[in-house]
């Protein structure tokens, strides 16, 4: 299968906080990109749920927020997340973090 990635994503170790179809929980990133992330979750989000993601980072006042389709299962036991278009604040702010 090709690669539909726009954007190169990094692994990651990142906690956040979740709501997914109405239902809060806690999860992590394991990759992610300015396009999308690989989110590991308890439970078994359906495919075009919707989701909010919240990150918090020690080194910002403020908590990182970003929505997103979940677009598939993934084979490393996660979901798939596309992110809706970011701000221009969002998209500097994941630079920065993942890529320096």
């Amino acid at each position: 299968m090709p690669e539909q990635r726009k954007a190169p994503r990094r692994k990651s170790r990142i906690s956040v906080r979740c709501q997914i179809a109405e239902k809060e929980m806690q999860g992590s990133l394991s990759n992610i990109s300015t396009g999308g992330a690989l989110l590991q979750v308890p439970e078994d989000p359906s495919s075009g749920s919707r989701v909010s993601l919240r990150v918090d980072l020690p080194i910002f006042p403020e908590p990182l927020s970003i929505q997103g389709t979940i677009i598939g299962k993934h084979p490393d036991n996660g979901v798939g997340v596309r992110f809706d278009p970011l701000s221009d604040d969002q998209r500097r702010l994941l630079n920065l973090l993942f890529w320096g």
